[in-house]
């Protein structure tokens, strides 16, 4: 009806959406009369508020949607607007995480800055306060940092009634509000993003400064900073320096307790870096020095290699011992909680036959898994590097070489990038095996 009347079929959609017996098409006509932001005239605000209350989850998603969608369209500071937001402030708390989510969604559309400011003030859950945080920590504007700065103040003077999980929340917001996306240049884009969040390209803002003064007061307190007048709390400073390394936020000139937390971050990471050398190292090590005699894929073709392999039947646990003598646990994770570094092998067999998995180890450059291409990069430096890219955002690549090492590359210092028609795996890796010992890798 929407398709073939448009903005016409407005009258009849909300008269169904009203209706008795329309229970069973109301997400439908809710979603119908807000599908095009050209004819949105006519469309009562009220009867979408009203469907928020529904008992159907369903129908409470689209009604947030379409909330967006209008505020989107009319005045986002009316009178009609603030009180769509402080209706759309206790979905965020719905049992249902995607009512949840589309009602985040939309007061983010609104600009519900006050609303929600409101909402961690008034809110009669702590779980309502965290969903109104959840949307002002995407709301870039002047007053969400002076309006959360002057709630952490409330709770230190024994004003409000902000929870500790609240106040933490609060921080956490400001971390992520200390940095913005930066404008898109059309060339950020490739097959191994920075997933590290919430930002591709980070870039300061004008409220930089301030929520940093603000961040650096409550560090100074969380250490126990005699000049912040507080005695310090250690799982307080710790949260912060979590959250911050995850933002990847970084301050200098910090007070000892928390350059020691940051201090341990950073040991962790080398020594994780550290850890996968020695791997390497020690795969090197228990390798075969000598070119074992008799029928050895090395001197085998294809056809006869894929054959032989997949006719055997192999040993699970030679050929973990292999896998760890060839090297190839340096490159490869096979377990979803390892760092990523080349292509994962934990679900493998689930998604390539026996005879692609037996040409990708023996002819590795023959098909190259996406994303795991090898580039080299020319910086100004004058420096050469050669590696498949581990992560890439807007200021930065990092890169993997052929043994598992890392180099992150500015972006700003690279003059020339290069995708090779190779991959990083060497091949022969298996040469001086006989058929038997690969079919037990697999």
């Amino acid at each position: 009806m929407k398709q073939l009347l448009g903005a016409k079929a407005t009258p009849t959609l909300v008269r169904l959406a009203r209706a008795q017996n329309g229970a069973a098409v109301k997400e439908f006509v809710l979603r119908a009369l807000t599908d095009r932001k050209g004819e949105l005239s006519g469309v009562p605000t009220s009867m979408f508020v009203q469907a928020l209350k529904d008992l159907n989850p369903r129908v409470r998603a689209q009604a947030a949607i379409s909330l967006g969608r209008l505020g989107r369209e009319r005045q986002q500071e009316s009178a009609e607007a603030v009180a769509v937001a402080i209706a759309l402030i206790p979905l965020t708390a719905d049992p249902d995480p995607i009512v949840a989510h589309a009602a985040v969604n939309s007061l983010v559309e609104l600009r519900a800055v006050e609303a929600c400011l409101n909402g961690i003030r008034k809110t009669s859950t702590p779980k309502a306060a965290l969903g109104a945080l959840r949307v002002l920590r995407r709301l870039h504007d002047e007053r969400t940092v002076n309006g959360l700065e002057a709630e952490l103040r409330a709770s230190r003077n024994g004003r409000g009634r902000v929870a500790n999980d609240v106040r933490q929340a609060i921080i956490t917001a400001l971390i992520r509000l200390y940095h913005r996306e930066g404008e898109w240049k059309g060339s950020w884009w490739g097959t191994r993003p920075d997933t590290t969040g919430p930002y591709f390209k980070r870039v300061k803002w004008q409220q930089t400064p301030a929520v940093e003064k603000i961040l650096r007061r409550e560090i100074e307190r969380a250490s126990g900073n005699a000049n912040a007048n507080a005695d310090g709390n250690e799982d307080a400073l710790r949260s912060i320096m979590t959250q911050m390394d995850q933002h990847r936020v970084t301050f200098d000139n910090l007070p000892p307790r928390a350059a020691a937390i940051v201090k341990a971050f950073t040991d962790k990471r080398e020594a994780e870096k550290k850890r996968r050398k020695k791997e390497k190292a020690k795969a090197k090590l228990q390798a075969p020095k000598q070119q074992k005699k008799g029928r050895v894929i090395g001197n085998m073709k294809l056809e006869e290699i894929v054959s032989a392999a997949t006719r055997l039947k192999g040993d699970p646990q030679r050929g973990g011992k292999i896998f760890q003598q060839s090297g190839c646990i340096a490159c490869h994770t096979i377990s979803p909680n390892d760092s990523p570094r080349g292509p994962y092998l934990g679900d493998i067999a689930a998604r390539y036959s026996r005879k692609e998995l037996i040409e990708s180890i023996v002819r590795p450059s023959a098909s190259i898994a996406q994303g795991f291409a090898a580039y080299t990069f020319q910086t100004r430096q004058g420096k050469t590097y050669l590696g498949f890219i581990v992560r890439e955002a807007g200021d930065e690549v990092e890169i993997a070489d052929i043994a598992g090492n890392t180099t992150v590359i500015r972006q700003q210092d690279i003059t020339a990038r290069s995708k090779l028609n190779m991959s990083m795996m060497p091949g022969g890796l298996l040469n001086n095996r006989p058929p038997e010992e690969l079919a037990s890798v697999l």
